[in-house]
């Protein structure tokens, strides 16, 4: 009877295992189609990113820090978030028309945005000019008080990772956002090391 009951016991245990292992698997299968689509529909939009940046700039009066894709009343859109002074609202854009078809307020930022020579519109033009390739997503991201532009891009190769610098509108391929943060943190710190040494020399 005992070891009847320690069979069914680890009968379910791996009916569990099993069944965590089909949901993980099935969640996986199920990322890796959305992220099929969301390729497919940046190849296929006829509205470009840098496009839909420049609607929801003016529909909103601020400056774009993000672009994706998502879906919006049951067809592929662009989704645009925007900041005007600490103001953030995301902007739908249909991807065949340009069309605005929605908006959401999405609460307050901590501080306004800095002035910067680069613009996300700008950035997103260098990268599909450098790589060939149409964007599928971008954000504004500060790497340790770099700021740079993330963005992927869809090219004949697959899916590729750049970064462009704010400041200077420099491709940054790879790790460079990461080795520029860094240099630039060293730098600071060099200059903490010894304040009184300029001032002696």
């Amino acid at each position: 009877m005992k070891h009847t009951r320690k069979l069914s016991a680890a009968m379910i245990a791996s009916g569990i295992a099993i069944t965590v292992a089909a949901t993980g698997q099935a969640q996986s299968d199920a990322a890796t189609t959305e992220e099929q689509a969301e390729i497919a529909s940046a190849r296929a939009a006829t509205f470009s990113a840098a496009q839909a940046v420049g609607v929801a700039e003016q529909q909103t009066g601020g400056r774009a820090i993000e672009v994706g894709l998502t879906r919006e009343q049951g067809m592929q859109v662009w989704e645009v978030k925007t900041q005007t002074g600490t103001k953030l609202v995301d902007i739908y854009i249909d991807t065949r028309t340009g069309a605005v078809v929605g908006s959401d307020a999405e609460g307050t930022a901590r501080a306004a945005l800095p002035s910067e020579r680069i613009t996300l519109a700008a950035a997103l033009g260098k990268a599909e000019s450098e790589t060939r390739g149409r964007i599928l997503e971008a954000a504004r991201e500060n790497e340790d008080g770099v700021i740079v532009y993330g963005i992927e891009v869809v090219t004949a190769t697959g899916v590729r990772e750049v970064n462009i610098d704010a400041a200077q509108g420099r491709l940054m391929a790879g790790d460079d956002a990461d080795d520029a943060a860094e240099n630039r943190k060293g730098a600071d710190e060099d200059e903490d090391d010894d304040p009184a040494e300029g001032a002696n020399g």
